[in-house]
């Protein structure tokens, strides 16, 4: 799956679907790099914390999984 232009919005969407997809602890490491490397790329604040905020709900989810089990 790769981000289909260079517009930051694009890209934005396309990490929130990676977000979306994660099941594992590499699936996290991975989404945390890519949310990294659009920060340093755009070196939007606001679009970042939103993406931060979609992989903190989306670990919380995972580990509730993990205690459901």
């Amino acid at each position: 799956m790769a981000a289909l232009s260079g517009n930051k919005y694009n890209i934005w969407f396309w990490v929130s679907k990676v977000i979306a997809s994660c099941k594992d602890i590499n699936h996290i490491n991975s989404a945390e790099r890519l949310i990294q490397n659009f920060n340093v790329m755009f070196n939007d604040a606001q679009l970042t914390s939103k993406l931060q905020a979609e992989l903190d709900y989306k670990i919380e989810q995972l580990v509730n999984n993990i205690k459901d089990e």
